[in-house]
């Protein structure tokens, strides 16, 4: 476990590393992270740094992981195994589980499924019980465990006031709520995002203002309860504008966005392939450039990659009757390589904060750091490696991702945690 990367570039906000070093690990933990040459042991792997960039280890606010109850979608061990080789050392599974994550027992069955795992893995628990939505989880016993996030994943909480009270009695334990952004009232029947495109193949559309309804809600309740709030998958760029404001006036907001929506467009769904369908919906290429400037203004603070994957049977049907979801921890990183960094939305530096920094601020987890006597927790990239992606190649039991075949340009090499290592 002796591992040597010479003349690498170290990027680490919390560090203020932006530079070369020389970077030895031992035994899972950073033994030399200096400009100056270290001794390294003789039986020590060496990989040459210069086209490498070493970032801290990327945490994924957001990825379905089916078990227990939908294992024929991913396991844990899967999931967590595509984690890694996609860049991620540490994920957050959604609730959305059969049972869901309503109760102590259930909780502590994933997290033990996951003990031995370099990819840690952590918690979303549900808002309320089987995220019906119609009373509330035992909340504070959940908290119990270590869960900090609380979520009903893709079921908004319809009822005001059981999301008032959420907020509320997670005050004390430091819980915070992540209440998905969509007003079903608006929304019943709807595949994909409501517009020009919608229009012309004749389908049922989202309504942006579904998602601004969802957000505005959210925000005032936050700010009646002088609590925390965490908007996830934030889509469009209205719904941006309110938590830029929001974020201005000082109230104490975070949200996210996956890669998909900075991606691709509605206009993708031209030929009807249910691989683009997804919740929230592909937007117009307006709020499209609304995510991007969204990002680049620090109006965004995470990335997630929103990983759903799906059967072969949920998704080869007809566009109407498939299911909404997009297999993404194995091309989140990659992605924000291609079109944030080599598009100079980000460099690196804000990369980190987005996928490591501030993801493991929201789940109250403490800062990585890379310097001497820290444990490896580190995520390391080719930022400039040429690359076509290809499904079948995934670790992933979902193949239902619309970037098969994509010529990408940055992939994740290596991950260390735990005292362990693997490349990509």
């Amino acid at each position: 476990m002796n591992v040597y990367f010479p003349n690498i570039h170290v990027v680490s906000p919390d560090d203020g590393l932006d530079e070369r070093r020389n970077l030895l690990i031992e035994d899972g933990t950073i033994v030399h992270c200096e400009q100056s040459e270290p001794t390294v042991p003789s039986l020590a792997t060496i990989i040459d740094g210069r086209e490498l960039a070493c970032l801290p280890g990327f945490l994924d606010l957001r990825a379905q992981l089916g078990e227990p109850g939908q294992e024929q979608r991913e396991t844990v061990a899967s999931g967590l195994t595509a984690a890694a080789a996609g860049g991620f050392t540490a994920v957050v599974c959604a609730p959305d589980t059969e049972p869901a994550i309503d109760n102590v027992p259930v909780a502590e069955y994933i997290l033990n499924r996951a003990r031995s795992n370099l990819t840690e893995l952590y918690l979303c628990g549900s808002l309320t019980t089987g995220n019906e939505g119609k009373k509330l989880a035992p909340l504070l016993e959940l908290a119990g465990t270590g869960i900090r996030m609380f979520s009903d994943a893709k079921r908004s909480l319809g009822n005001a006031e059981l999301l008032r009270r959420a907020v509320s009695y997670l005050g004390p334990v430091d819980g915070l709520v992540a209440d998905h952004p969509e007003d079903h009232s608006l929304t019943e029947g709807a595949v994909m995002h409501e517009g020009r495109v919608s229009a012309l193949l004749g389908l049922r559309g989202f309504p942006a203002l579904a998602e601004e309804l969802a957000i505005s809600r959210s925000l005032l309740v936050s700010r009646q309860c002088r609590r925390p709030i965490h908007i996830p998958t934030v889509s469009t760029a209205g719904g941006l504008e309110l938590i830029r404001i929001a974020k201005a006036l000082g109230q104490p907001v975070t949200c996210d966005v996956s890669p998909h929506h900075f991606v691709l467009t509605d206009d993708s769904l031209h030929d009807y392939d249910s691989n683009f369908k997804t919740n929230p919906p592909l937007r117009s290429p307006a709020d499209v450039q609304a995510v991007k400037f969204a990002l680049e203004t620090n109006v965004i603070d995470a990335i997630a990659s929103d990983h759903r994957p799906r059967a072969p049977h949920e998704k080869d049907v007809e566009f109407d009757n498939a299911a909404f979801g997009i297999a993404g921890l194995e091309t989140a990183v990659a992605l924000s390589l291609t079109h944030l960094l080599h598009e100079r939305i980000l460099n690196l530096t804000q990369l980190a904060t987005c996928l490591s920094v501030k993801p493991r601020r929201i789940m109250g987890l403490p800062t990585i750091h890379i310097r001497k006597g820290s444990d490896a927790n580190l995520s390391i990239l080719a930022p400039d490696e040429e690359w076509v992606f290809d499904k079948e190649k995934c670790h992933s039991m979902g193949s239902n991702t619309p970037f098969h075949g994509q010529r990408l340009r940055g992939r994740p090499k290596y991950v260390f945690n735990r005292g362990k290592w693997q490349s990509c």
